[in-house]
């Protein structure tokens, strides 16, 4: 009589479907878990063939409680070396940023020259000590023209010696006629990189280039006022603002004028508000909140010269209630500095009001920075050091 009620099959022969092969597979079972538990109690390991590959079982090391002291020497050695270079890094001091000084914009008041024999006799001293007396803090000099080139040097030469230790600036202009827009450019760079040998000489830090229309003999047009300034901006040093001085948005020059090319490439605009029979205070602040769209400071140009000097079938103007205006607007639009044209012509009305506003026009107050946060002192390695070890991956 047979031991099983039924022929037990092996692997693989055909059989009733319900039972084919389950009686070897649990005894296949049973003899891997009776040769893994005979490895585990006896820390050898065992190896047997299956389809011919041989398969090696080996027993899980012995792992140390993770939170206990470490004192072997090479690991201690590599914690307090990764933890020194840690603590050089910190303690090295960090390469400074490199940040560029701020374009300079003028602030208060200030004045033009244009011929410079008519300005105090060409005495530079004389011309510091009257500014200085009348609180002008910008003095705008012409250096060059197109016949002669830079030629206004031993002026600006005088001009920084006579400033120095005082609170006034120099900026150079220049009248560009664009017919030859690099030359142009290259005749008023050589103003802003002139420099006078000796401690503490002040430095040119803004220039003015006046960009006029076509009626005062200027080929103006967009692609030539663009080539100038690129030509511009790459002969003059980095920190040099560009002060550009553009005639004030009348109706006629609204649309022609190109005061988007101006705009894009200064870092301010400076309106010649000159309104011989219009009204002094609507002009200037009409040009100051037309211009304020492109989002640079507005510096007007006042007239301070009679009307009649320039157009002689005028009659003369009120210069005392006129100037008085164009201060007004240019405080009511609360602008940061204003200047008169021109030097030579000034009567007593202009002087008397760039007295009076000596203290209203200033640069805005920038905001407080605020405290930068203070970085933690480093501490020094432990004496014991505490290594957290992972348990390993079996197989």
């Amino acid at each position: 009589m047979l031991a099983y009620p039924r022929r037990v099959h092996p692997p693989g022969d055909p059989g009733e479907p319900s039972a084919r092969g389950r009686p070897a597979l649990f005894a296949l079972l049973s003899i891997s878990v009776l040769l893994t538990g005979a490895a585990t109690a006896s820390g050898a390991p065992v190896s047997w063939h299956s389809a011919g590959a041989p398969v090696t079982a080996q027993a899980a090391p012995h792992v140390r409680n993770p939170g206990a002291r470490v004192h072997d020497p090479d690991v201690v050695r590599s914690v307090r070396a990764a933890e020194a270079k840690r603590a050089v890094a910190a303690a090295k001091p960090r390469r400074p940023k490199v940040r560029h000084a701020a374009p300079f914009v003028p602030s208060g008041t200030g004045m033009w020259i244009h011929e410079w024999p008519k300005t105090m006799h060409g005495n530079a001293r004389a011309i510091v000590r009257r500014a200085a007396a009348y609180g002008i803090t910008t003095i705008y000099l012409r250096t060059g023209t197109k016949k002669g080139g830079f030629d206004g040097a031993p002026q600006l030469r005088a001009l920084l010696i006579a400033t120095r230790g005082t609170n006034i600036r120099v900026v150079p202009w220049d009248f560009p006629l664009l017919n030859n827009p690099r030359g142009d450019a290259y005749r008023l760079a050589k103003a802003a990189r002139y420099r006078v040998r000796g401690a503490h000489m002040p430095t040119i830090r803004a220039i003015a280039p006046d960009i006029e229309t076509g009626a005062e003999g200027t080929r103006i047009g967009a692609a030539r006022v663009r080539t100038y300034f690129l030509w511009l901006r790459r002969y003059l040093p980095r920190s040099t603002s560009i002060l550009s001085t553009v005639p004030w948005p009348s109706e006629n020059r609204r649309g022609r004028f190109p005061y988007t090319t101006i705009a894009r490439y200064s870092n301010a605009l400076m309106p010649m508000a000159y309104w011989y029979n219009r009204n002094a205070y609507s002009v200037t602040n009409y040009s100051i909140r037309w211009l304020q769209r492109f989002h640079r400071p507005v510096l007007p140009v006042g007239q301070g010269f009679d009307s009649k000097l320039d157009a002689s079938y005028l009659p003369h103007s009120n210069q005392w209630r006129e100037i008085a205006d164009f201060m007004h607007a240019a405080r009511n639009n609360h602008v940061r500095a204003v200047s008169l044209w021109s030097w030579q012509t000034a009567a007593k009305p202009q002087w008397r009001a760039l007295a009076a506003y000596r203290h209203v026009f200033h640069p805005p107050v920038p905001p407080k920075p605020k405290p930068r946060p203070r970085r933690p002192a480093v501490k020094a390695a432990p004496e014991h050091v505490w290594v957290q070890r992972l348990r390993p991956i079996p197989g």
